[in-house]
């Protein structure tokens, strides 16, 4: 059997394997020729990386897997297994056949922050409830950087993500899950328009390095990008929901106040307090589609993007991945139109915030893989997280059941890839 490495990827993420040959006599050894492949513990070949050549091999390597080589398709089998195949000479002889192979596991990518129109608490609730002197704006900044992560340790910690469910779609049991020419969850009734989609809906979206994020203080906040690319010219207006992708301080849901011009900058308002302020330079997007999260279904569960609603289908963006699946049960497709905290949870997240506080963030942990990393909120006194237990959600739905889970080392003995 081979292998288990210790260290664990990140979904999505990057993660590098490195490698040492050596002959029967343990001095390093030079391969001749080098192929890797990654598949799944079904032998599934992931992200079309079968046989990659390994140009002028040396003794050591390291192959470096990132961003669709670390999806994790189906959640109850997160396992890797990275096959090295190749020749070498040796006092044992000529082109002597080189195999090994490893296993790895990916785990779910634990969302950074983010900045909903709809946020757990305002820096004013904190100070407040903490009884901060009015003088004393010492601490405003920390608080405001706190206020993001505690919200998604809350949301981790109760398993529950608070969202505002605009309608929903239930009980339907002629939905199917398609991936071929395209992603889409299809009802055969015509049930989507039929459940208050009254119209066709097409995303409108805008996807540029130019686009920024500008605090507006006590005024609206607002997105900015050159006229060129176009909030105007692309059809967005006053009332729409947006999101935001891939920015790094402003993913979220969001709602427009106005939208101008001066023919040089298009600027989306929203309002007062949702955004941190952020230079242009990555690719963003800003986009009017819709999200919706289904529950029900066998492998498909989870919140999802959608770019189109005509008639009985729902277009995913490209992005999205699902299960082919034909559903025979109960399925249940909400809209998530924002997050909707109750008013009870901000005293328990202010205590949080001024835990942290006290002992300056060193609860605070942080990943870091490349040029990437993430912070999030580390352990707390059970004191303090047994305050949030009401908001728990005790019935989560998952999208393997038990039966479909196999003992480990089992999985691996019966299913292990046959390598040539």
């Amino acid at each position: 059997m081979p292998a288990k490495l210790d260290s664990k990827a990140i979904e999505r993420g990057t993660f590098a394997v490195t490698m040492s040959f050596t002959d029967d006599e343990g001095i390093a050894v030079s391969p001749t020729t080098l192929t890797w492949t990654l598949t799944d513990l079904n032998g599934t070949i992931i992200n079309d990386r079968k046989d990659v050549v390994v140009a002028a091999p040396s003794s050591e390597e390291t192959i470096t897997l990132q961003g669709d080589d670390l999806v994790i398709s189906d959640r109850s089998a997160p396992e890797r297994i990275l096959l090295v195949k190749g020749t070498y000479t040796s006092g044992l002889g000529v082109d002597l056949p080189l195999r090994d192979s490893v296993i790895f596991v990916i785990e779910d990518f634990f969302e950074p922050p983010e900045v909903w129109e709809d946020q757990i608490i305002l820096l004013s609730e904190v100070r407040s409830i903490l009884q901060i002197l009015s003088s004393d704006t010492s601490r405003d900044s920390n608080i405001e950087t706190l206020i993001p992560i505690i919200q998604a340790f809350v949301i981790e910690y109760c398993e529950n993500n608070f969202e505002k469910v605009g309608h929903s779609l239930k009980e339907a049991t002629t939905i199917s899950f398609e991936n071929e020419d395209g992603t889409w969850i299809e009802d055969y009734r015509s049930a989507f328009l039929d459940n208050h989609f009254d119209d066709d809906i097409e995303e409108n979206s805008v996807t540029s390095i130019s686009i920024a994020f500008i605090d507006g203080g006590a005024g609206e906040d607002s997105i900015t990008v050159p006229a060129t690319d176009g909030f105007i010219a692309t059809g967005f207006k006053k009332s729409e929901k947006i999101s935001v992708l891939d920015s790094a301080s402003n993913d979220g849901f969001y709602t427009i106040c106005s939208v101008s011009t001066d023919d040089t900058t298009d600027t989306i308002k929203v309002a007062t307090g949702s955004l941190i302020a952020e230079l242009a330079g990555e690719s963003i997007t800003v986009t009017t589609g819709i999200n919706v999260r289904v529950n029900g279904s066998k492998r498909n569960d989870g919140k999802y993007n959608v770019k189109k609603v005509a008639g009985n289908k729902l277009t995913l963006r490209d992005d999205e991945i699902l299960i082919e699946e034909s559903v025979e049960n109960n399925i249940k497709l909400e809209v998530i139109t924002g997050m909707d905290f109750p008013e009870g949870i901000k005293l328990p997240v202010a205590k949080l915030i001024g835990y942290e506080l006290e002992r300056k963030g060193k609860g605070l942990k942080s990943e870091k893989l490349g040029d990437y990393s993430v912070t999030f909120a580390g352990d707390y006194p059970e004191s303090l997280k047994k305050e949030l237990d009401t908001w728990m959600l005790n019935d989560i739905h998952l999208a393997t059941t038990y039966d479909d889970i196999v003992d480990e080392e089992e999985y691996l003995d019966t299913n292990w890839p046959v390598v040539d």
